[in-house]
């Protein structure tokens, strides 16, 4: 019975790494989209409004990683 926690928990920590390696690529992502979203604002592509909307969106969605972020850490460092 042992035995087997240890391995779930091994499974666990591997998968949440995988998920950490995840979430590092989509805040790569996300930061990559707002310098885009910056550009075509300065360039006048987009109104102030959608660029407001967009950015609004852009920061939700990294605050949601950066959450998911802490709880993943928190499973790797137990």
């Amino acid at each position: 019975m042992a035995e087997e926690i240890l391995i779930e928990v091994s499974l666990d920590k591997a998968q949440a790494q995988k998920d950490l390696d995840a979430i590092a690529v989509s805040k790569q992502r996300l930061k990559e989209e707002q310098q885009g979203l910056n550009a075509a604002y300065k360039a006048g592509k987009i109104s102030q409004a959608d660029f407001a909307k967009q950015t609004a969106r852009l920061k939700t969605q990294t605050k949601e990683l950066s959450t998911q972020e802490r709880e993943l850490g928190k499973v790797l460092q137990a």
